[in-house]
């Protein structure tokens, strides 16, 4: 239930009232300059008004912290993207030719092909793609235990595809 409109809003002098507010003026200079104009509301109306009808400070400070928070937000949103597109580039990269393996740095194909994998999980984990990310391995490039390691790294992420998935709602 709605009260009665307060004096400030039927007062012929609404709009000085609210400019000298804007200008930070008191309380009690707002009365006197009504009361000399012939048009006196007391000071608690004139407190009211000023904090419930007219509270730009509220408001303003409301924006701010509306405008600070969607700029974190943006933030860390961007800074996903970012890795995704990052680790995207890895994904690409380790599938590619252009990581060579080099045995006098000490770079092998398992090197490359891990460093693809571990980017593929990474994104998985981010993004919970469905499904999942596939990493391509070349198993003639690979000997035997590299085989085997990356025949594991398959069986984990086959696994964890398996326990990822929701089951069906019942009918």
């Amino acid at each position: 239930m709605a009260g009665r409109p307060s004096a400030v809003k039927k007062s012929p002098y609404k709009k000085e009232i609210e400019e000298m507010i804007t200008e930070g003026k008191p309380d009690t200079y707002i009365v006197e300059w009504l009361k000399e104009n012939g048009a006196p509301i007391s000071r608690p109306t004139i407190n009211k008004y000023r904090k419930k009808d007219f509270n730009f400070k509220a408001e303003a400070v409301k924006e701010y912290q509306k405008q600070e928070s969607k700029k974190r937000f943006n933030k860390a949103k961007n800074k996903i993207v970012s890795d995704l597109n990052f680790l995207d580039g890895l994904i690409e990269t380790a599938a590619g030719t252009e990581l060579c393996v080099d045995e006098e740095q000490g770079i092998t194909s398992l090197d490359i092909n891990k460093l693809g994998v571990q980017a593929a999980k990474v994104k998985h984990d981010i993004t919970k793609d469905e499904p999942p990310v596939v990493v391509e391995v070349k198993a003639g490039e690979l000997d035997d235990d590299e085989r085997k390691l990356a025949k594991a790294v398959a069986d984990y992420f086959a696994r964890q595809g398996e326990n990822s998935e929701e089951p069906e709602p019942e009918r």
